[in-house]
């Protein structure tokens, strides 16, 4: 790769290492009263442009910014305040920071609507001690558009017209490292003990013996945001070419999770050896394929209906614990016919819940199904579809009246890209009187609406509501939930 030249994942790393991070000890410094900073962003079509992407950022003398507010104004008096354009880092609207962070954007936004309604949080920053630690949260709503080749070159640069250059594709491909007999067995062991540390650590090792650059690279558990910026490109090596970089997670050096977006120059790709040391992916292009190199896989996120089939002739579906599908009830029957000994865990997309009939017989390890309604926002100047379509949601109730023998059912909000986003609430087998309510992202289905939506599909048995904490979210026992519940506040995490 060139210098000047890098990959949207790069390129948004590098814009947190040196304008964001610079930016926030400054700030932390300069308002001592500040406990944290939420950063998000949001595509929509504006004056000048159909296709900028915004950046806002809520600062907040809580350990969380309250992203629920409907304004966020510089000048508010509660806890929250926006940051103003003056005091913000170096952004620009128009230009790299599209290429940057479109990814983590949803489509179909607007100028007319206020910015908690399609903003997407990707980061939170929390004073600790003399400093912050940073917390990312951003997830990859298209992730092909962090693909070294999807860089867009145009928003590189203009010519005297201001017309985007006429430029040739980014050659950022990279090719992969040679894999001797022996990385192929430390590949094998990794594969049939995905989560272990022992087999991961001792390919580490190895590298390291051979003087070869990727080995200091394995020594750490998890990559360092430097060593990503120098190295990670590099050592994706032939994946990176389906693989964003920003999706990556590294066990001591070897992936674990990542996006995947084939295309059709790079289906070769299902084939590599380096599939073996990852448990976790999720499809989010056309074609979703599986091979005998998945050996390790567990977690399989964004499948549809085109991969149902491809997951019928794969040989490691009795290992898979988990399964988040978007597909239809009809289409349900060809899920449902796997035999899924193993699965834990099924998130599926909207549909009748009262037609989910799950087996019994083989899928004896299952706990856990949660039904995803997508959703979008309804544009006041929408009337066609009106105002109340998006608010609805799969009743807890029918869901639980559905699946008496799962011990864990719960409905969720799903974002564009078909996963769970906003508030998750769930019921338990044989806890009658008391649901669990946890953010499960925040962003636009975070809205108070669909968290009403979701609490009016609970039984009336229900009279309590268990609110979890997380790093993005801090409830007290006076948060609303509604039909004269009580809210209480869990030890969980």
């Amino acid at each position: 790769m060139s210098d000047d030249v890098k990959s949207p994942s790069v390129e948004r790393l590098t814009w947190l290492r040196d304008e964001l991070e610079p930016w926030l000890t400054k700030h932390f410094k300069d308002h001592p009263d500040h406990q944290s900073v939420l950063a998000a962003v949001a595509q929509y079509w504006a004056d000048e442009a159909d296709d900028a992407v915004h950046l806002t950022l809520l600062a907040s003398k809580s350990a969380v910014p309250d992203f629920f507010s409907s304004e966020w104004d510089e000048d508010a008096k509660g806890d929250t305040v926006g940051i103003g354009w003056s005091n913000r880092p170096s952004w620009d609207d128009n230009g790299l920071s599209i290429r940057s962070f479109q990814g983590l954007c949803g489509e179909g936004g607007s100028q007319e609507l206020p910015s908690s309604d399609q903003a997407e949080p990707f980061l939170l920053a929390q004073r600790e001690g003399k400093g912050h630690r940073v917390t990312w949260l951003g997830r990859s709503q298209r992730p092909w558009l962090d693909l070294p080749n999807a860089a867009l070159p145009g928003f590189l640069g203009e010519d005297d017209d201001g017309e985007p250059m006429d430029r040739e594709p980014l050659d950022l491909v990279l090719p992969a490292q040679t894999l001797e007999p022996a990385d192929l067995e430390c590949l094998e062991a990794i594969a049939s003990d995905p989560y272990a540390e022992g087999p991961r650590r001792v390919w580490a090792d190895m590298w390291l013996a051979r003087n070869d650059p990727r080995g200091a690279f394995m020594q750490e558990r998890t990559a360092s945001r430097a060593a990503l910026i120098d190295q990670g490109e590099f050592w994706l090596g032939e994946l990176n070419r389906v693989v964003p970089l920003a999706s990556a997670v590294w066990e001591y050096g070897s992936l674990t999770e990542a996006d995947v977006a084939f295309s059709d120059d790079t289906l070769g790709l299902v084939d590599s050896p380096w599939w073996l040391s990852v448990h976790t992916l999720r499809f989010s292009s056309e074609d979703e394929l599986f091979s005998k190199q998945m050996r390790g896989l567990r977690h399989v996120r964004g499948l549809t209906s085109v991969g149902l089939l491809a997951l019928a002739d794969f040989e490691g579906v009795l290992r898979l614990e988990s399964l988040q599908a978007s597909v239809s009830m009809a289409e349900l029957d060809a899920l449902l016919a796997l035999p899924l000994k193993n699965l834990k865990s099924l998130s599926l997309g909207d549909g009748d819940v009262s037609k989910l009939k799950l087996p019994t017989s083989t899928w004896l390890k299952l706990e856990h199904v949660r039904i995803c309604r997508a959703w979008t926002p309804t544009y006041e100047w929408d009337e066609e579809n009106g105002d109340g379509a998006n608010a609805e949601m799969p009743s807890v109730a029918a869901l639980r009246a559905a699946l008496p023998f799962v011990p864990r059912v719960s409905v969720c909000a799903a974002d564009a890209a078909g996963l769970p986003a906003g508030w998750d609430l769930s019921l338990t087998k044989g806890v009658d009187d008391v649901a669990t309510l946890r953010l499960e992202r925040l962003g636009p289905a975070s809205r108070r609406a669909l968290l009403d939506a979701q609490l009016e599909g609970l039984p009336v048995s229900v009279k309590t509501v268990a609110l979890e904490p997380s790093v993005i979210f801090q409830p007290d026992s006076k948060f609303r939930v509604g039909g004269g519940r009580k809210a209480v506040v869990s030890k969980a995490p």
